[in-house]
């Protein structure tokens, strides 16, 4: 498959992820500007919005396999008990769960990696500090990597008092 083909392709020199995990599909909002929520059971989701996933590190090809997922901002409502989560890519309970499920265990226990969605993003901002004066930059890069993210995204990422993205970096 495709997958398959970048790494070939690449000589293995390419890692391929795949984006927006656990799905945008049936997002509530466009996740550009607001970070947007999914209503749906697990077993919706796995029916569904987690399909493709469930593809890219399920399969018995090492080949056809994804390097790593991009953990999107997206909220999960009534997700397991839990009545509404923070952001996937800052929620240690919710992506606890969600990597627990297989055949992602298994791919996370062989080195599938999880990097971050952005997070200096205009929607992860506005969901985080409404009025836009207090964005904790160092806070949320540590909730990210506590979630269980193992990269992270540093894209328009400066805290509030730093002159430069270098220096919150």
């Amino acid at each position: 498959g495709y997958i398959n083909g970048m790494h070939s392709g690449s000589f293995n020199r390419l890692q391929v992820f795949a984006s927006h995990f656990p799905g945008l599909g049936s997002a509530d909002r466009n996740p550009d500007h607001e970070v947007s929520t999914v209503q749906k059971s697990i077993e919706d989701l796995l029916a569904g919005d987690l399909t493709p996933y469930l593809a890219v590190t399920g399969s018995t090809e090492k080949g056809d396999l994804a390097d790593g997922l991009v953990v999107s901002h997206l909220r999960l409502q009534d997700f397991q008990g839990l009545a509404s989560t923070r952001p996937i890519s800052l929620d240690t309970e919710a992506l606890t769960r969600l990597y627990s499920l297989e055949p992602l265990a298994a791919w996370r226990a062989q080195g599938g990696l999880s990097i971050s969605e952005d997070l200096g993003s205009s929607a992860l901002r506005l969901f985080l500090d409404p009025v836009a004066q207090n964005y904790d930059a160092v806070g949320i890069a540590r909730q990210a990597f506590m979630a269980g993210n193992d990269l992270l995204y540093l894209n328009h990422f400066k805290g509030v008092g730093d002159e430069s993205e270098f220096e919150t970096i």
